[in-house]
């Protein structure tokens, strides 16, 4: 029986190879997304007639395969994943392409693509996984840095700048994380400090032009850079969607938004929330908007003058998961959650408000430790190995879902603006939980391989010494 059982157990191990610590991240992450996405999931179940479990089923089978994908990727050699960086930028570089023609348009911008009218893809995933091994590969291939850090770094930024600039149009948030990753992998790698300031100089000049220009002219923009004056809006406090984000407003002021439109709140209302357990009494605030004329040019070229309907605004998403955020240290358990019916995207870019709202402060803390072990432990590995490629596919794989789960997380406690990050392997999305789970595979077969070249080392060192006493024991 003790034999049987030990040998179950080293088929589970070979299966389940590299590190521990990351499958249990990984394994903790996918319990605490079902459970916070079943009481998440309650606006998509009044949309979807076809039954109240198919969105926590179809979240489930995009978990199970995740877990797939993270066996097959362990079982693939770290030289054939170092080469499949470079055929991902190709193939990321062509469907970006195509994505701006012919993508699916969800909030005024084009992020993902409908393959034969059966599934979404966000091609955006595909080129952060891509550019992340491709830059590893390009920077691990610095020997002699006075000969080779010149012409590898201007080559990484160049294809890095491409794929970041087709991601900018609509997901500036995104571009900017992705090249973030880049230029750490390159600090990482010791490449001069003269190139990388540059390059960070000249890429906040060109960032600094654009969003002056989306908050002063906002109508003189290039039709591709539109969605930055969304951002301004945001960082003024104003949204096309939710109104005002949390910023305290003027009534009889006047707001101009990015369309050239008047924004005034003629009116101000109140709305008091106090739930059990909080100490802070919330106040949502309601107006209207009166819009000016503006002039437009009609197809004859003679001037009209355009009244756009009005609408209300309020700022329901920021406050909402404020109300949410604000509960004592256990919560109110899973699936008594009072916001996720006000709360408008909680399943995906708001879900690390209600994981707060229903485990409180206790499980919220647990999510942050769990990433902060991840990376943690990919430091831990990265200093192991002896490859520099190693090294830095680690970082880069661990610094990208650790860094937008931080920003995520950011959004939700109104640190930063929306910026429409999912919490990576907890937030809804097929796309997000397959390519995060690419990222895992990674790191355990990068994990397996070196706990390979340690058994092997360690068995030419045995062998070796014990050739050397059966010698000795010859010449005695």
């Amino acid at each position: 029986m003790r034999r049987f059982l030990k040998n179950i157990f080293n088929k589970i191990k070979n299966i389940f190879g590299g590190d521990s610590v990351i499958w249990f991240v990984f394994f903790a992450l996918c319990i605490v997304s079902v459970l916070e996405y079943y009481s998440a999931s309650s606006q998509l179940v009044f949309r979807q007639p076809s039954g109240y479990m198919r969105p926590i089923m179809e979240h489930i089978m995009f978990l199970l395969a995740g877990l797939v994908v993270v066996l097959v990727v362990l079982r693939i050699p770290v030289w054939v994943i170092r080469h499949l960086g470079t055929l991902g930028i190709l193939v990321s570089l062509a469907l970006l392409i195509w994505m701006h023609f012919k993508g699916v348009i969800s909030n005024d911008a084009a992020r993902s693509m409908t393959f034969f009218g059966l599934f979404e893809f966000q091609p955006a995933e595909l080129a952060k996984l891509s550019l992340v091994i491709f830059a590893a590969n390009m920077l691990s291939r610095i020997k002699n840095p006075q000969e080779d850090e010149k012409k590898i770094f201007w080559w990484l930024m160049a294809i890095s700048g491409t794929i970041c600039a087709l991601i900018f149009k609509d997901g500036l948030s995104t571009s900017v994380l992705l090249f973030l990753i880049v230029m750490i992998l390159c600090f990482i790698q010791n490449i001069a400090w003269k190139r990388i300031g540059t390059v960070l100089l000249a890429l906040s000049a060109a960032i600094a032009i654009i969003l002056t220009i989306a908050w002063i002219a906002p109508n003189h923009l290039p039709t591709f850079l539109r969605r930055a004056s969304t951002w301004v809006n945001r960082l003024k406090g104003v949204s096309e969607i939710d109104g005002f984000q949390g910023k305290s407003i003027r009534p009889n002021k006047d707001y101009i938004t990015e369309k050239g439109d008047t924004i005034r709140y003629d009116s101000y209302y109140y709305y008091y929330f106090k739930s059990k357990g909080d100490s802070v009494l919330y106040q949502l605030y309601d107006g209207k908007i009166r819009y000016r004329y503006k002039i437009e040019i009609d197809k004859n070229g003679n001037e009209k003058k355009v009244a756009p309907k009005p609408r209300d605004i309020s700022n329901r998403q920021i406050m909402n998961s404020k109300i949410a955020i604000t509960r004592s240290i256990i919560g109110t358990f899973p699936g008594n959650s009072n916001q996720r019916d006000n709360l408008s995207k909680i399943y995906s870019d708001f879900i690390f408000a209600i994981i707060i709202e229903e485990t409180g402060l206790l499980g919220g803390g647990f999510v942050i430790v769990l990433y902060l072990i991840l990376l943690i432990r990919a430091v831990m590995i990265a200093k192991s190995g002896s490859q520099v490629f190693h090294a830095l596919i680690v970082f880069g794989a661990s610094l990208i879902i650790v860094i937008q789960a931080l920003i995520h997380m950011m959004v939700v406690t109104a640190i930063v603006p929306v910026t429409g990050q999912p919490l990576p392997l907890i937030s809804s999305g097929g796309t997000s939980a397959i390519v995060t789970s690419v990222y895992f595979g990674i790191l355990l077969r990068v994990t397996r391989q070196i706990k390979d070249e340690r058994r092997k080392i360690n068995n030419i060192s045995q062998t070796t010494d014990e050739s050397q006493q059966e010698e000795i024991e010859i010449d005695d």
